[in-house]
């Protein structure tokens, strides 16, 4: 009788286990589809803005695609190294890709995509002061810990 009880407490632990795990993949590739929605989303909006060709969106997604392998090698390769070393090295690939992607636009598609670096710089520069007014403010209050 106490094996039977047992028994079937650990079958329904695992049960409830396997379930977990099946919601949490579920969750992880429901994540990923918003995530690849919302970079097509963005990269559409760019295409219009940028008023690319077929050919050139086509040529753009190549080198993204490319720069996005790249960048996690680069990031495993160099996952034990100190932190202004990786910045380095991710730096230098950041610039191959610029470099990938203005070989691409004409003259009057450089200026737009000039601007629209500058604002996404701007858009994250302003992020990062929120963020370091943030934590300003929580480490500023005593008692936390």
């Amino acid at each position: 009788m106490i094996i039977m009880k047992t028994l079937t407490k650990t079958l329904l632990m695992l049960f409830v286990a396997f379930l977990s795990a099946q919601s949490v993949s579920a969750q992880d590739a429901k994540m990923s589809d918003t995530r690849k929605a919302k970079h097509e989303e963005k990269f559409k909006a760019a295409a219009v803005r940028l008023n690319l060709t077929d050919d050139q969106q086509t040529k753009l997604k190549a080198v993204l695609q490319q720069n996005k392998t790249d960048m996690k090698a680069l990031r495993e390769a160099n996952k034990d190294k100190a932190k202004e070393e990786k910045r380095k090295v991710m730096l230098e690939q950041m610039k191959k890709v610029n470099t990938q992607i203005t070989a691409l636009l004409d003259s009057k598609q450089m200026e737009i995509y000039k601007q629209m670096k500058e604002e996404k710089k701007a858009e994250m520069k302003k992020k990062h002061e929120e963020h370091m007014k943030m934590r300003e403010e929580i480490e500023g209050e005593e008692g936390i810990f």
